[in-house]
């Protein structure tokens, strides 16, 4: 198997354009790694750029969240998709269904935080 070490860097951001969580991890990468079976048939969106050093991929939800996940240029799009979709499912769960939560305010769940550090370096 072929491993070496990757950047990730994760951030939130409302509809308000505040950023309201943000995590950087440093994985080691299996290139060998099964692709995921994606469904793009919802109406949330999907943009991704590319460059020399960098790929920055944006999960734009309906409600208007931002979900950004900046990677290094070879991390397919597939794969960062599928990680933001994973990381607004976990959001979903912990963050939006939580009572105390305000809506646009920074993110203190500790569930939320671990789950989104446990997707970050599973992936």
């Amino acid at each position: 198997m072929n491993y070496d070490k990757q950047n990730l860097f994760f951030m939130l951001i409302n509809p308000y354009g505040q950023l309201i969580f943000n995590k950087k991890a440093l994985i080691n990468n299996n290139k060998n790694e099964k692709k995921n079976i994606l469904d793009n048939s919802n109406d949330n969106r999907m943009q991704s750029i590319v460059s020399e050093g960098f790929r920055i991929s944006c999960f734009h939800t309906i409600t208007n969240l931002r979900f950004v996940l900046v990677t290094e240029p070879n991390k397919s799009q597939d794969e960062s998709i599928f990680l933001l979709q994973e990381i607004y499912r976990v959001y979903s769960d912990y963050v939006s269904k939580d009572p105390f939560y305000v809506q646009g305010q920074p993110i203190k769940s500790a569930q939320f935080n671990k789950e989104v550090i446990q997707l970050l370096q599973e992936k």
